[in-house]
């Protein structure tokens, strides 16, 4: 590993510690990580869906950064099935998704729109695996397409770990099942 990814993991690794150490909530975790990692990894803005408490087929948005003014007024009702699109997807195989470019991909269309109208060419998505399935995932987009070379997976997977187990550890209950029941 080069000494410039090396830095760059553990800067992210540090800032998701943090984001745990200082946060008094899940949804804090999610904030503050967001906060420090989405400018590291050259994103437009991110975001943290969960599965919706009501229907857990559904993933709802929980945290959003940086996300466009223009969404600000829908962003609580945005609820995505799993195994539908990116986020979807990387929830039903328990792994990462990633979309160079979604005008490219027909199988994509329903999603043409909404990039858009946001303002994101490429994304990726990262399952947040809890103890036994997946509780949700974490989205960042990109403004322009892109490939996501090997380092950048690596680098983007220990983001996505280091929070699901930063929330698992802020509260029992982050996958929405109460253990006490």
């Amino acid at each position: 590993m080069d000494r410039g990814r090396a830095l760059r993991e553990i800067r992210v690794a540090r800032d998701v510690a943090e984001a745990f150490l200082t946060a008094s909530s899940p949804l804090e975790v999610y904030r503050r990580a967001l906060a420090a990692v989405t400018p590291q990894v050259g994103a437009s803005f991110a975001s943290v869906f969960l599965r919706d408490e009501d229907d857990p087929r559904l993933l709802r948005l929980v945290c959003a950064h940086n996300w466009p003014q223009s969404a600000a007024r829908w962003l609580g009702e945005i609820r995505i099935m799993e195994g539908r699109g990116p986020t979807g997807r990387a929830v039903a195989r328990n792994r990462a998704v990633e979309v160079a470019d979604v005008f490219a991909d027909a199988s994509l269309e329903e999603w043409w729109e909404p990039a858009r109208e946001l303002g994101f060419a490429s994304m990726i998505a990262l399952p947040l695996a809890g103890r036994e399935t997946p509780f949700g995932a974490v989205s960042f987009y990109f403004a322009a397409d892109r490939r996501f070379p090997v380092e950048d997976r690596e680098l983007l997977g220990v983001v996505a770990h280091q929070i699901a187990l930063a929330a698992e550890r802020a509260s029992p209950t982050a996958d929405g099942v109460d253990d006490a029941q």
